[in-house]
């Protein structure tokens, strides 16, 4: 075979060889591109997952699910397990690059997963509710409020010049901020709003361990003072508590009597700081009593 002929061969060969390696850059780029597209619907499905989830979990650990029908709340459930169950098959078939059903079940999962949420809504609609009715009713804002009624009350009793206690309630209260709080849940932010709480108890508690170091030094007669205020405070409801008979309350303001008797008993062996923190709890407790008979009196239309 002569010269002009291997250098023919040799450039179809090459020709072969570039168009070849074309065909695969092409072939691989468009995969890319595929999958990419896969990827951007899982996503899209992930995000609307979470959104269904947060407002089924919020209705569901609110009050507010007592008032819809069992059933059609199992129904919705069962919906949101299929939709999870969809955007996991998405998922195994993307990494086995099975892009076409990976789509298909991203597709459908996203499908469920907002079909879920339109159903959450309607329901609350035909009830009557909002999202801010469901976050309200949540345990959440409860929790929140009880944190909020702590600091006011740690506020009665720390001396004048606890600055760094101040400034540590300060901050708990700025975590404790109820309105951005329902307005967060109504946005399905629960566990933004969850860390918020955490983190303002444990700013309470250091405010309380702090004051209890404080609490040799507090004036003896302020102490007392609280004492007997907080003896008036029980004695007070437990005159306006027999009218309703209500056994939960009555059970509070009994446990309340008892942490301020042994208050009173560590105030007399010089115990301050155990005496404070008896008085503190008994505090609490009259407060949830004072509230829970405001609601009876609410309820008997009075």
């Amino acid at each position: 075979m002569n010269k002009a002929k291997l250098v023919l061969i040799g450039s179809i060969v090459l020709v072969f060889l570039v168009a070849t390696f074309n065909f695969i850059t092409i072939l691989s780029s468009a995969e890319k591109v595929q999958i990419k597209r896969v990827e951007k619907f899982i996503e899209i499905a992930e995000k609307a997952k979470e959104k269904a989830e947060n407002l089924l979990y919020l209705i569901l650990s609110s009050k507010v699910a007592e008032k819809f029908d069992q059933t059609k709340i199992n129904e919705v459930k069962a919906n949101f397990n299929l939709g999870a169950e969809k955007l996991d098959n998405a998922k195994n078939n993307l990494l086995n690059e099975n892009l076409e059903y990976a789509i298909g079940n991203a597709t459908e999962a996203f499908q469920i997963f907002r079909e879920v949420f339109k159903t959450l809504h309607s329901m609350l609609e035909e009830a009557g509710y909002g999202l801010g009715d469901v976050a309200n009713a949540s345990g959440l804002i409860t929790a929140m409020d009880r944190a909020l009624q702590r600091i006011e009350r740690l506020r009665e009793i720390i001396p004048e010049d606890s600055q760094e206690i101040n400034e540590l309630l300060n901050v708990a209260e700025e975590y404790l901020n109820i309105e951005e709080a329902i307005k967060l849940l109504s946005q399905g932010k629960i566990n933004e709003t969850a860390h918020r709480l955490a983190e303002a108890n444990k700013l309470i508690a250091q405010a309380h361990k702090l004051l209890k170091n404080k609490a040799q030094q507090l004036n003896v007669k302020r102490l007392k003072g609280f004492i007997n205020a907080i003896e008036n405070f029980y004695k007070r409801l437990e005159r306006k508590i027999t009218k309703f008979g209500n056994e939960i309350l009555q059970n509070k303001l009994t446990d309340a009597k008892t942490h301020i008797t042994l208050a009173k008993e560590k105030f007399g062996q010089k115990m301050y700081s155990e005496a404070l923190s008896e008085l503190i709890t008994a505090r609490i407790l009259l407060e949830e009593v004072e509230l829970g008979l405001k609601q009876l009196r609410h309820g008997h239309g009075k």
